[in-house]
């Protein structure tokens, strides 16, 4: 690679990072308008997106994963990431930006709406393993009851995040 090419990308990655060409105004992050809050997602094909990859996406477009506070939140952002889900699969999952102590199934993020996947909270007396984070099962019926949110740690790989602008 010569110097003119590093420096093209370099610059290109400038652009992104100061609100040039990847900026969030550019690209019209604003899908899902509740209450004055503006959120937006991102589904990828592949499951490449642990909690920390899942908030450097939303930072990089002036956004913080989101926390969701109400029911019609919910339901604005399961129909959006369930239009998002890629062709040759049946479902998708996505990190929140709401936190659990599983062990003692606290949400310890205040104020929002839970909707719990079938079967949970499940029972973590005398676990190990403390999972922190929670996320959405998306299923591409919308009439399916097996899906809604879940929790894991925040290095577990899945396949996109739900942000919310600044």
């Amino acid at each position: 690679m010569n110097n003119l090419t590093c420096f093209i990308g370099l610059a290109l990655l400038g652009l992104v990072a100061a609100g040039g060409v990847g900026s969030a105004e550019e690209r019209n992050l604003c899908e899902i308008l509740v209450d004055d809050e503006c959120y937006w997602t991102e589904v990828h094909e592949i499951r490449d997106v642990n909690y920390t990859v899942a908030s450097t996406i939303c930072k990089t477009h002036r956004s913080v994963v989101a926390a969701i506070h109400t029911e019609e939140a919910y339901n604005q952002t399961m129909a959006n990431i369930r239009s998002k889900i890629p062709p040759n699969r049946s479902w998708t999952v996505v990190w929140t930006g709401m936190k659990i102590n599983s062990i003692f199934n606290h949400v310890l993020t205040p104020d929002v709406y839970i909707s719990w996947f079938p079967g949970l909270p499940w029972d973590h007396k005398g676990a190990i393993t403390k999972f922190t984070h929670i996320y959405l099962e998306v299923k591409r019926m919308e009439n399916s009851k097996y899906q809604g949110m879940l929790y894991r740690e925040g290095r577990t790989a899945l396949r996109g995040v739900v942000c919310r602008k600044n």
